[in-house]
């Protein structure tokens, strides 16, 4: 249902707009949206080739959106966003090189929809309450591929994403999403945008109670992550919180000091730790690999062992992982 919602604010913002576009063809093929929304219009604007809607993200040849916000409108930002190179602007808000739609932040989610349906390469989705960042970057090293940006993880950042790695041609590769909530009903969005072939659990504790209550919503909330997955990956320190059900098919991972006498599945991959004291690092031995560290603790140890685990079910060189991610 939201997604029809979504293709149906898009087709509504396009045919009350003076743009005329396809929308089937807009929506099937991201960047025909760009390209028609300038050129259609009466003076006619470069095509875009990404998409930005803070001005800290522009690059040459983005369509900004301007988007409106509680306190200030994005449009108060477009001449700064056209000096920085953007291509046009999109927003509800009129401007002399823009293009007027009802609702700019639908169309932005409708091309995130539309990108994640014409990629080819497997989507690899982190939450948990703790964690996901590193744990992201990680495993987009191990994997050699593109990643969400920082922590990034709301649907309209989500949605960029998928344009720009579409638009750079990466469709075919792996794309490792951060999916952050903090009230409960948004991980719907983040899973119904992702669709994530493979879903990484970090953690699940008590973080943003204001917005979800209770740790059991933390769980449910961050569990739909996983249950939206057709394979999963669940750090030890969550396996718990899974229900017999969920834990069918799942791989797990670990510390072998900490999680080794846990009741864990068979498909469970657990790492030894041991810090050098000279450098300051920690050398992590997993499934046959030694890692270098340069960040000590646990977390990283933990993030590093959830890299190596994805890969190795994605039969991934872990060779060549170990190497990307030390």
């Amino acid at each position: 249902m939201l997604t029809t919602t979504i293709i149906q604010q898009l087709a509504a913002s396009l045919a009350s707009s003076s743009v005329v576009a396809d929308v089937n063809l807009a929506l099937s093929k991201p960047a025909s949206l760009l390209r028609p929304l300038a050129e259609d219009t009466q003076t006619p604007f470069p095509a875009a080739n990404g998409i930005a809607f803070h001005t800290n993200q522009v690059r040459l040849g983005d369509a900004f959106f301007a988007l409106p916000g509680e306190q200030v409108h994005g449009i108060r930002f477009a001449d700064k966003a056209l000096e920085l190179g953007a291509a046009f602007i999109v927003s509800d808000q009129p401007h002399p090189k823009g293009v007027q739609v009802d609702d700019p932040a639908a169309v932005l989610l409708a091309l995130g929809y539309a990108a994640r349906a014409e990629r080819q390469g497997r989507v690899i989705g982190v939450t948990g309450s703790a964690g996901k960042t590193t744990t992201k970057t990680l495993a987009a090293a191990a994997l050699a591929c593109d990643k969400s940006q920082g922590n990034f993880n709301t649907p309209l950042a989500l949605a960029k994403t998928l344009v720009d790695n579409l638009l750079r041609g990466d469709g075919d590769k792996p794309l490792v999403l951060e999916l952050g909530i903090d009230h409960v009903g948004e991980m719907d969005e983040l899973v119904a945008l992702a669709k994530p072939d493979i879903g990484i659990l970090t953690l699940i504790a008590e973080s943003h109670l204001k917005g979800l209550g209770t740790l059991e919503n933390v769980a449910t909330e961050k569990k739909k992550l996983i249950n939206a997955s057709p394979r999963k990956l669940i750090s030890a320190e969550a396996w718990h919180f899974l229900t017999p059900a969920e834990q069918v098919g799942a791989w797990c991972y670990g510390l072998e000091a900490q999680d080794a006498d846990k009741p864990l599945p068979e498909t469970t991959v657990l790492a030894s730790v041991n810090v050098s004291q000279q450098d300051a690092s920690q050398v992590l031995t997993v499934l046959g690999e030694n890692l270098s560290l340069s960040t000590l603790g646990t977390a990283a140890a933990r993030s590093a062992t959830a890299a190596m685990a994805l890969a190795k079910m994605l039969d991934g060189d872990l060779s060549q992982a170990a190497a990307n991610i030390s």
